[in-house]
């Protein structure tokens, strides 16, 4: 399993240009074919991915209800604005909740 330095991962959520990039990594990374968006099944397989990495198994119904809440203004596309403002979230979620663990 991948550890991550709980302050390291803040600071990056903190960091607008730090954020920035590290969204515009990802986003390109799960953008294949260049689209300029994000459809649920780029959601879908960046989740798995994380999920089989972290051994905590995610349903469609959860992936489902993720990318509704991702898809700010419900068009079925994830646009960069939106993948970094949840990516903030998500680092910022995942720094508390693991920070609550010790």
């Amino acid at each position: 399993m991948m550890a991550f330095d709980l302050e390291e991962m803040r600071k990056i959520a903190e960091d607008e240009e730090k954020l920035g990039l590290l969204a515009k990594i990802a986003f390109e990374r799960l953008d294949a074919n260049r689209r300029g968006y994000l459809a649920k099944g780029d959601i879908r397989s960046l989740f798995q991915e994380v999920s089989d990495e972290i051994e905590l198994p995610i349903s469609d119904t959860d992936l489902d209800e993720i990318f509704v809440e991702i898809d700010e203004n419900s068009d079925s596309r994830v646009y960069m604005d939106e993948f970094k403002k949840f990516l903030r979230e998500m680092i910022i979620y995942l720094a508390n909740k693991n920070n609550n663990l010790f």
